[in-house]
């Protein structure tokens, strides 16, 4: 667990590992906009990761339209099996923060859908695997 508040606000690069094994990726925050201060992150482990958009394919006719009301928006709302997360938590995946706003008829167990705002973005972005953490403030 980090704390934030320790830390002077600056921009910082941090290197995740797991099990003491460096993850491949390096990810770059600047801690009084990225993060939400005071928080701690906690690995939920590794999901897939999939993507969907306001398309008719990908949303079945709902648009943005998201299962808590919201309007889906790029960059923050990810659709998630909300007996594995729950609605409204804050997460940390690849480097961006996300709410769980949403859930998905294919979204299941450790899966989780990133809202994209075109097609070609959710084509580009596949089937990836990602180490997930809760922010918990």
């Amino acid at each position: 667990m980090i704390d934030w508040s320790s830390i002077p606000d600056d921009t910082y690069m941090i290197k995740l590992s797991v099990n003491g094994t460096a993850l491949p990726l390096a990810y770059q925050y600047n801690t009084a906009t990225k993060i939400i201060k005071n928080a701690t992150l906690v690995s939920l482990g590794t999901f897939k990761t999939t993507a969907y958009c306001p398309c008719r394919s990908c949303s079945e006719g709902y648009g943005r339209l998201t299962k808590t009301g919201t309007q889906a928006t790029a960059s923050r709302t990810v659709a998630v099996d909300p007996r594995v997360i729950p609605l409204g938590s804050h997460l940390l995946i690849d480097g961006v923060e996300y709410i769980a706003e949403d859930v998905g008829g294919g979204v299941k167990g450790k899966h989780i859908d990133i809202f994209y705002n075109t097609h070609s973005e959710t084509r580009d972005h596949g089937v990836e695997r990602s180490e997930v953490y809760l922010i918990q403030s």
